[in-house]
Formats: C-alpha cells, structure tokens, sequence
C-alpha cells in the first residue's frame, strides 16, 4: 500500500510534531533551575486562607524576603501587621509589638515543610524528592508541580502543595491541608524584576 503525498505530509507533521513534544518535556530539575532565586530576594503576595471553623476565608496582602540561605521571612501588611521570620529550626514571630520565639526541633513535619518552600526557592531538587513525590504538567510557559508527602509525619497534616509558574517565575503556591484548611498565595510580580 503506497501512501498518497497528502497522507505523506500529515505523517511528517505529526511525526515532527510528536518528535517536538518529546524533546520539550519538562523536567522537574529544568524548572527549578529556571525559577531559582539567589538571596536576598523579595517578592509582594496576595494570600487567601481558608479554614472549615471560618464561615469566608480570610484575605492577606505583604511580602516574601529571602534574606541568605536557611532564611524565610513573610510579612503581612493587611488585614493586619505580623511578620514571622524562619531561620534554620527556629520561628519568630512578631505581632503587635510582640515578639516570640518557636523551636521546630520537635515539630519535624512544619520543619519539613518550610524546608521545601526554600528548597523551591534555592532550587534544590534532593530534599523534594526525600519528601515529597512530583507530577509536573504543562509547558515551560505555564506549568504545574503538585508534590505529595511521602513523609508520614507530614501527610499527617498536608495532603498535597501544588506550585504553578512559567517563564522562568513560580506564581503560585497552594497547600491543601488534611482538615479541609488550604492556603493560596499569589506572587505578584512587578515590572522591575529581572
């Protein structure tokens, strides 16, 4: 059976096609290499929170410091003014002029979740993969991570985060807890970023 040359061509451009989607995949290390971010870096988010006690979820608005290595701080500017700063196992937080200190050193699995949120941020694919299992979609102009613990200690309390961006910027990250309690920031991205 000999093709005709219409039939030829539709088999060359699904070929290439094909050929082209298979070349583009993307790969998890790929994407964290492109979203990197080198401290200090600051970035505003708009953040919504929801809790099944609360009858609406609640509606945030700050920004997000990475100062050095091994250090996370998120500010909150609305509906009121707290800032809570993560260096290695310990937690600051100040609200109200007040300020208290939160070891995590018994609190393995918030430990291990702010260690991926930075290992996001620094691009380091090792303690992803140590804690959570990935599913990435999508294309390098908008893709999709969901990553779900594989630590018992953490699925206890998160059942998935999921990360979408493209282009280079992570521009939203969601954590759905197993209570039915979920956040959702938004980056907001400015004109002046690199």
């Amino acid at each position: 059976m000999f093709l005709k040359p219409a039939q030829l061509a539709a088999l060359a451009v699904v070929s290439w096609l094909g050929t082209g989607a298979m070349a583009h995949a993307l790969e998890l290390s790929e994407v964290l290499e492109r979203t990197r971010v080198s401290p200090p870096g600051r970035v505003a988010f708009r953040e919504t929170r929801y809790n099944p006690l609360l009858e609406e979820p609640m509606e945030f608005t700050g920004y997000l410091e990475y100062p050095r290595a091994g250090q996370l701080r998120k500010v909150v500017e609305s509906p009121f003014q707290e800032s809570m700063l993560v260096d290695g196992d310990t937690i600051e937080l100040v609200r109200a002029g007040r300020t208290q200190r939160v070891s995590l050193r018994n609190r393995k699995s918030i430990l291990r979740m702010l260690q991926s949120i930075e290992s996001l941020l620094a691009g380091n694919i090792s303690v992803l993969e140590e804690t959570f299992e990935h599913e990435l979609s999508g294309t390098e102009d908008k893709w999709r991570l969901r990553l779900t613990p594989t630590a018992k200690s953490l699925a206890k309390q998160l059942d998935q985060l999921t990360v979408c961006g493209g282009l280079g910027t992570i521009d939203k990250i969601r954590f759905d807890m197993q209570n039915g309690e979920w956040q959702h920031l938004e980056i907001i991205h400015t004109a002046s970023e690199p």
